[in-house]
């Protein structure tokens, strides 16, 4: 998925790279957030093994496909690969927008990883039980639970 993102927007109009990038984001926040749900929901029918299987015959038919459809393409830079990883240390502390985008998209990653890390805890425990195929808990007002001598803030 790394490769994907350069890729796609090198290949768009510059104009249109805005566009592109936000489309080809767009499907992977996607699917990163629907792959638990939709592996539960694999594990649950076929069996937690059935999905390793399964995530392989993807990554497979997703390999050829791009092997087959996407256009070769010859970088415009001759700088080696030890020379543009010499040239990141340089940007990163010199780039003060960089340096702020970055720590941008490190706090919504620590926030997106610390809630995926929580919220399975939350759903599972003895206080939260398990509802609907979503795994949405049960309660009367939300972040709080109303049952019985439970008295828990979220």
């Amino acid at each position: 998925m790394q490769i994907l993102l350069p890729y796609a927007a090198a290949l768009a109009d510059p104009q249109r790279q805005g566009v592109v990038v936000g489309r080809v984001m767009a499907g992977i926040l996607t699917g990163i957030m629907l792959s638990r749900p939709v592996s539960a929901l694999i594990a649950g029918a076929l069996g937690w093994r059935s999905v390793f299987g399964l995530a392989a015959v993807v990554c497979v038919l997703a390999a050829v496909s791009i092997w087959r459809r996407m256009p070769p393409r010859k970088p415009d830079s001759t700088t080696s690969y030890a020379g543009i990883i010499r040239s990141l240390f340089s940007a990163a502390t010199n780039n003060r927008l960089l340096q702020r985008r970055a720590a941008y998209q490190f706090l919504m990653f620590y926030s997106y990883t610390l809630f995926w890390t929580a919220l399975p805890l939350l759903l599972f425990g003895s206080a939260y039980p398990i509802a609907l195929a979503a795994g949405v808990p049960r309660v009367s007002k939300p972040g709080f639970d109303r049952r019985e001598g439970s008295g828990i803030r979220l």
